[in-house]
């Protein structure tokens, strides 16, 4: 599952290149992955690009956003229009990829498991593939964001946590370490990769 070191660099290099696209289309392959109306989006600008803990939000005019979440197998995958040079179209290697890495980041697309595909003027593309469909794409409306469960229940950051904080948190609990660190509402943004990483690090027994 991609945890907030993934999803940081997804969203860190969609601010580089997917604000100031404007949506034209988007496809719904399958009908568990995009909650919502898709008719909302349909000619507006990304303004923005941010990140809750594993969730990430695209940011839209007209009060709209698209909640993200990649679960187990997602990934979102921006694939620039190429570039035409001395009138020959070469083919695009600016392919900007992040989530559950797959041989789908590399190949082309849309494949077997491509859920929703989004298309920007000018010809950009991004893909939203997910294996296990256990991800989902919901299309929110500023309140519906702030009254989302997922956010409304989600912890504080690892950085945004005292030394002190930290200790109360994990103390007071009386199930494995492992599974405090991985609580999203104790600690935002860890899952099993780098809670297993930290404790062995600490030498902690999970």
């Amino acid at each position: 599952m991609p945890e907030l070191p993934e999803i940081e660099t997804v969203k860190i290099q969609l601010q580089k290149h997917l604000v100031g696209n404007v949506i034209e289309k988007l496809e719904r392959l399958h009908p568990k992955s995009v909650v919502g109306d898709v008719s909302l989006v349909l000619g507006n600008k990304v303004t923005g690009v941010r990140r809750f803990g594993k969730m990430l939000v695209i940011d839209l005019t007209h009060d709209l956003h698209l909640a993200i979440h990649f679960k187990m197998s997602g990934q979102l995958i921006f694939e620039p229009h190429p570039t035409p040079f001395l009138g020959i179209e070469r083919e695009s290697s600016s392919r900007i990829v992040g989530g559950h890495p797959t041989e789908d980041w590399v190949k082309p697309l849309p494949s077997t498991h491509t859920r929703a595909i989004f298309h920007f003027n000018g010809g950009n593309k991004m893909y939203f593939n997910d294996q296990r469909i256990f991800g989902w794409i919901k299309i929110l409306d500023s309140k519906l964001l702030q009254e989302l469960k997922f956010l409304k229940e989600l912890g504080k950051e690892p950085w945004d946590l005292s030394d002190e904080k930290f200790h109360e948190l994990i103390t007071r609990r009386k199930k494995a370490v492992k599974l405090v660190i991985m609580d999203q509402s104790i600690i935002s943004g860890v899952g099993n990769i780098y809670a297993n990483d930290g404790l062995w690090e600490a030498k902690i027994h999970p």
